[in-house]
């Protein structure tokens, strides 16, 4: 009988015990479902995100392409105006280039 007591008492402590780790593995379980909710949404987010910038993207492309030459010269204009020294400079060694080649001929 004590046998049997004991025993009973055993098992109830196994029971117990089980229920708690269940119970531990539910609380696990519902914290790893937030996590996968949240890195789902997130991943929806920049899926829309992503998509977005695709849709600028192609605008933007068409919209060069189909006045490619208006951005073209417009790009050319920037580059002049912030490298006219340097034009400057290229434009007189050559100009003096010629001067000398001219004069070297001439001479002889």
């Amino acid at each position: 009988m004590k046998a049997e007591q004991l025993w009973m008492e055993e098992l109830m402590k196994e029971k117990f015990l089980l229920q708690e780790q269940l119970s531990d593995e539910k609380v696990r379980v519902k914290n790893m479902q937030m996590k996968l909710t949240e890195v789902e949404s997130a991943l929806s987010d920049w899926k829309q995100k992503y998509s977005e910038m695709q849709r600028e993207y192609r605008a933007y492309v068409a919209k060069v392409e189909a006045n490619g030459f208006k951005y073209l010269m417009i790009n050319l204009k920037k580059w002049i105006k912030n490298n006219y020294l340097l034009l400057l400079l290229v434009a007189l060694a050559v100009w003096v280039i010629y001067l000398l080649y001219q004069l070297f001929f001439m001479l002889f």
